[in-house]
């Protein structure tokens, strides 16, 4: 019975797994749709390359925090395994409902490192928050600005009082829900190694954004463009940004909803046109669906173990 089971689920992930490459094979194609009818003009090429590094760099940095999440569980996956399969098992994320991707790469843990679902449960909601704990941190800083103290309050509950509040509810949990066991305790230095590779995950994102402004700019004085000032404002936007796709769960990767804010936030925080606002944004998600697939075919070319 439990051999049918797990013939099921396998056959079942490799169903989202399809169906999430047709997805994202969709996104890519609205996305360059979308591109052409905008009849954009490329003002200068040299920010391409650095564009394209910041988003394989984001990918990267991602498939590492998810190693180190479960290294910190006792769960130990070769640098070589993650590369290969992380990008294919996440692929159901594009389903929409957001929980998809999470299911079918953990079914990819318990046939290939031997893990339980409830483990794996524990690690997907650890990865899930940290991200949203080190945007929330970035974002904070802009409280600095109306009042210092409320500043260090927001940063500091993002980053160590939402990791003991974890806690505190991990250990409540009742019955078969319950995480109480010392093996699903996550240390705080743990914690904080993760809240600092998306920060500068998110750092990556905001530098994305100025290439990408600069590429579409209709200003003549591009330097300008290139200081820390306008990178920590780019890298808040999308931060805001994304956590608002994020929010909504029953559309698939955030796609549109994130367009809508990152396009308001742009206008709002960089003084740039509304026209070349939405240009950025829609080339920002096409920059990320082009790195994911990029890693996705170098994980065809990885060998396994």
């Amino acid at each position: 019975m439990c051999k049918e089971n797990s013939l099921i689920r396998r056959r079942i992930q490799q169903i989202g797994i399809w169906i999430g490459l047709g997805l994202f094979i969709w996104q890519l194609f609205q996305s360059v749709e979308k591109l052409i009818d905008s009849k954009i003009i490329f003002l200068s090429y040299l920010p391409f390359l650095l564009i394209l590094f910041s988003g394989l760099a984001f990918n990267f940095l991602q498939m590492v925090n998810w190693k180190l999440i479960l290294e910190g569980l006792n769960i130990f996956i070769p640098l070589r395994d993650t590369l290969k399969h992380f990008p294919r098992t996440f692929l159901p994320r594009y389903i929409p409902g957001s929980i998809w991707g999470y299911l079918s790469r953990g079914e990819w843990l318990v046939s290939n490192f031997n893990t339980d679902h409830k483990m794996n449960i524990f690690s997907s909601i650890l990865e899930v928050l940290i991200p949203f704990s080190a945007a929330l941190f970035l974002l904070s800083g802009y409280l600095s600005k109306v009042n210092f103290g409320l500043y260090l309050f927001s940063a500091s509950f993002s980053i160590f009082a939402m990791w003991y509040l974890f806690e505190f509810i991990r250990k409540q949990l009742p019955g078969h829900f319950s995480f109480s066991a010392q093996e699903y305790h996550f240390p705080l230095p743990r914690w904080l190694l993760g809240n600092l590779i998306f920060s500068i995950n998110w750092a990556l994102m905001g530098l994305m954004t100025m290439g990408l402004i600069a590429v579409f700019s209709e200003s003549a004085d591009l330097l300008s463009l290139w200081s820390v000032g306008n990178l920590w404002r780019t890298t808040l936007v999308f931060c805001a940004a994304w956590l608002g796709g994020f929010l909504v769960l029953f559309v698939p990767a955030g796609m549109g909803v994130r367009e809508v804010l990152f396009r308001l936030l742009l206008v709002q925080f960089m003084g740039i046109s509304s026209e070349t606002a939405l240009i950025v944004a829609v080339s920002s998600r096409f920059v990320s669906l082009l790195s994911e697939g990029i890693w996705l075919l170098v994980g065809m070319f990885i060998k396994d173990g």
